[in-house]
């Protein structure tokens, strides 16, 4: 008999669809041992009060998620608009890791020498390889690789069909485009931005976007340093 475990989701933007279709396909495989029901949303944004997402209500703000102490939160709030603010969110929140629901699709393929924090919501066609390290909070999209023997700290983002090839370190906050590939034995600094289609050959600094083929530092716009 699968274990019905009760989800309060915080975040109701357009992520929030793609998490459900997740919850779904978790609910509907027949190998899981788990079976979500999300009961409530929690989003900041006042005008979102009192709707409803796929006939779920939007209760009130996330500092409601202390009102379900017997519920997992799993945390939607990932775009790259949002990015660099996750961390402050969940420090604000003061609530142990340990709450918060790791979702991975039925399909993703995780070599049992993967470990897996708490937080991270890995959808549909991932291959995570041996001995791989994903820290709590990491979100992954679909159809990636994540090589043998690299680490990826939290609050990382990691787009569609991105590349990291082994003994890669991903250090906290990093955000990775689609279509990306990040060579051997690189390192990518804290608070950097990979854009989409960039190919990663030497280590890269904190606090760095980078981009292009050969990848070259760009300059940050005013809102996307402000986050920082």
């Amino acid at each position: 008999m699968k274990e019905i475990i009760d989800i309060v989701m915080l975040g109701g933007s357009t992520a929030f669809y793609e998490i459900m279709e997740l919850v779904y396909d978790i609910n509907a495989d027949e190998k899981s041992n788990k079976q979500y029901q999300v009961i409530a949303i929690l989003d900041d944004d006042v005008e979102l009060h009192g709707k409803f997402l796929d006939g779920i209500e939007i209760v009130g703000g996330l500092e409601l998620a202390h009102n379900y102490p017997n519920s997992k939160l799993v945390f939607g709030i990932g775009s790259i608009k949002t990015h660099f603010s996750r961390e402050e969110i969940i420090r604000n929140l003061n609530i142990p890791e340990n709450r918060f629901e790791t979702l991975i699709h039925p399909n993703v393929k995780i070599y049992n020498s993967a470990k897996i924090g708490y937080g991270c919501i890995i959808h549909s066609g991932n291959k995570i390889c041996h001995e791989v390290y994903i820290d709590s909070f990491v979100i992954m999209t679909y159809d990636s690789i994540i090589g043998n023997f690299t680490r990826i700290n939290k609050f990382c983002s990691i787009a569609n069909k991105v590349v990291i090839l082994s003994n890669t370190i991903i250090e906290k906050n990093v955000y990775i485009g689609t279509g990306s590939i990040i060579g051997e034995n690189i390192k990518i600094g804290s608070n950097s931005i990979v854009g989409m289609g960039t190919i990663i050959r030497k280590s890269v600094n904190n606090n760095t976007f980078i981009m292009g083929n050969p990848h070259r530092k760009m300059q940050l716009e005013q809102n996307d340093s402000d986050k920082r």
